[in-house]
């Protein structure tokens, strides 16, 4: 399982930007563990012999847990991680007697996926909490223009439909950035 999701996750955008699943001593005690208490589910969808994408959950509580999802980028165009988790809602559905989920939880962050499969979700935001000081105002003062100037960014391009585009485009960056990566080693 490693091994096949290692080859998939090491082409991703998340890869390429530092976070997702990585084979590592780490990874392979949390997966262990949770294999160990029988909360592990891992699905791993296959074209031609090859995988192409994965999702590793916890089921735990009634709530099947989404950790990491992934796809090969090289099959994005058949959106391939679409199409496993809809597999794996199908076979809860179909199998409700054999499973005790109840609900699937995506985690947090706005993918494309969790909105199109999710029907609940809410707004994430910031607080920010400054002391009674010079320093705690001056820290107010510098970070109070960028933080507009932040939602305001994202507003403009939400309402210009320009926000999911800037984002497709970091994604593609941060995939060729793996794959130069990969090539090189």
């Amino acid at each position: 399982m490693f091994r096949e999701v290692e080859e998939i996750a090491a082409k991703t955008y998340q890869r390429g930007l530092g976070f997702g699943f990585k084979d590592s001593p780490e990874m392979r005690m949390h997966c262990g563990l949770a294999a160990t208490k029988g909360w592990l589910r891992v699905f791993i969808l296959y074209l031609a012999g090859k995988p192409a994408a994965y999702w590793i959950a916890t089921a735990y509580g009634g709530t099947l847990w989404g950790d990491h999802i992934g796809f090969d980028p090289a099959y994005g165009r058949y959106s391939p991680g679409i199409y496993l988790s809809l597999s794996v809602i199908g076979d809860l559905c179909d199998h409700k007697n054999c499973h005790d989920i109840a609900e699937i939880n995506f985690g947090l962050g706005d993918a494309e996926y969790k909105s199109i499969l999710s029907s609940i979700s809410f707004e994430e935001g910031t607080v920010h909490i400054y002391g009674r000081t010079l320093k705690g105002l001056g820290s107010k003062v510098v970070s109070t223009p960028v933080e507009f100037a932040d939602r305001l960014a994202k507003r403009i391009l939400s309402k210009s439909n320009s926000l999911g585009k800037l984002k497709r485009m970091w994604r593609d960056r941060a995939e060729k950035a793996t794959n130069r990566q990969l090539k090189a080693s």
